[in-house]
C-alpha cells in the first residue's frame, strides 16, 4: 500500500500533523554503528499512558527531499 493511498482511507479529517523542526528540541549527531541520529521532539499527538496501554493515535514519519517539499508548498 503506498502511503496516499493509507491517507485516503483514514481521511483528511482524521490526520493531524505536525512539522519536525517546529517540535524538535534537540538532535544528536550518532554513527550509523550506533543507530543513526537522535531526534528528540514535543508532541501532543500521544501521550505516555497511551503508549502503555496500546491506544491513542498511531505515528508516522515520512522523509521528503527539501527540494520536493519546497515545490509542493510554494504556494501555500
Amino acid at each position: 500500500m503506498k502511503l496516499s493511498e493509507l491517507l485516503k482511507l483514514v481521511g483528511d479529517e482524521n490526520i493531524q500533523f505536525q512539522m519536525l523542526h517546529d517540535c524538535m528540541t534537540t538532535i544528536e549527531q550518532r554513527s550509523r554503528k550506533k543507530g543513526g541520529n537522535k531526534i528528540t521532539f514535543v508532541t501532543e499527538g500521544l501521550t505516555p499512558t497511551e503508549v502503555m496501554h496500546n491506544t491513542g493515535n498511531v505515528g508516522v514519519i515520512v522523509w521528503v527531499p527539501r527540494e520536493k517539499w519546497l515545490e509542493a508548498t510554494k504556494t501555500l
